[in-house]
């Protein structure tokens, strides 16, 4: 991921993790997931993120949508 950036959109967190757009906007549901509303937009801070992906994955939870 880009180091330089605080938050990722949308678009950004799919294309870094390799899913959908509309599956990045499913985990926007998911309790816990880390997300910013700035008007009709969503960002996701980036550091919050990767704790919460780190998480799930040493919990070997799945997040299902």
């Amino acid at each position: 991921m880009d180091a330089e950036r605080m938050t990722l959109s949308v678009a950004d967190v799919a294309r870094e993790l390799g899913l959908s757009k509309p599956k990045i906007y499913d985990l926007l549901g998911v309790p816990g997931f880390p997300k910013i509303r700035v008007g009709r937009r969503w960002i996701i801070p980036r550091e919050p993120l990767e704790r919460w992906l780190e998480a799930r994955a040493e919990e070997g939870n799945d997040v299902l949508v």
